[in-house]
């Protein structure tokens, strides 16, 4: 799904984006109109998907889910786990998403075929980054399909595409791939499902050189 850009494709100085609250800076690549609408929707369904377009504030990567857990995890153990930015992860189509800084292309098309780098406009489903933890919950209520892995610390740390570049090298020459991961390579598309995203064939298990 293919949005339209409202502002200015530039990123927020990290001043900016700190004294905002977290609903607040991730919807406002909606628009002021928008966003404001998302966010008000969020302070009563915390759970609502808003599709978000890539290209304003951040570019997105979205990876198979076992890769991505394993790579989060050797991010958060490492000296500066503080410059992890928002991971998202969809387990109706096995995929993670990462929220990393406008104009990676270069380098996120050097990590094919194991991410696949969204275009601008292209939209990702998103629900509340910081819902309250107070909210009453139903008893034995679903956990929900799309939820926050990671959120930082500081509202507007990104994750940088470089470090992402190294960790991948490192999990494709120490581990088994994930059943998700063999997948896609064996078979091209989407992890284990056509993601919302995707209006092609995602390059994953395919040459891109």
């Amino acid at each position: 799904m293919s949005l339209p850009i409202t502002g200015p494709r530039r990123p927020m100085t990290p001043e900016q984006a700190a004294a905002m609250p977290p609903g607040l800076w991730l919807a406002g690549a909606l628009g002021p109109r928008r966003r404001d609408g998302a966010v008000v929707r969020w302070g009563t369904d915390p759970d609502h998907l808003v599709t978000v377009p890539a290209g304003v504030r951040w570019d997105v990567i979205a990876m198979p889910h076992g890769t991505g857990t394993r790579v989060l995890e050797e991010l958060l153990g490492a000296a500066q786990s503080e410059e992890v930015g928002p991971v998202l992860a969809d387990t109706r189509y096995g995929c993670s998403y990462w929220l990393i800084p406008l104009g990676s292309f270069p380098t996120c098309r050097a990590m094919a075929p194991q991410v696949q780098l969204f275009l601008p406009g292209q939209g990702l489903q998103v629900p509340d980054p910081d819902p309250d933890p107070d909210a009453p919950g139903a008893e034995g209520e679903v956990v929900p399909s799309v939820t926050w892995v990671h959120w930082p610390t500081t509202t507007g740390t990104l994750t940088h595409p470089r470090r992402l570049a190294g960790l991948l090298a490192s999990v494709r020459r120490t581990r088994k791939p994930s059943r998700c991961l063999a997948a896609t390579m064996r078979r091209p598309g989407a992890c284990s499902r056509r993601p919302p995203h995707a209006r092609t064939r995602p390059p994953w298990g395919q040459n891109t050189g």
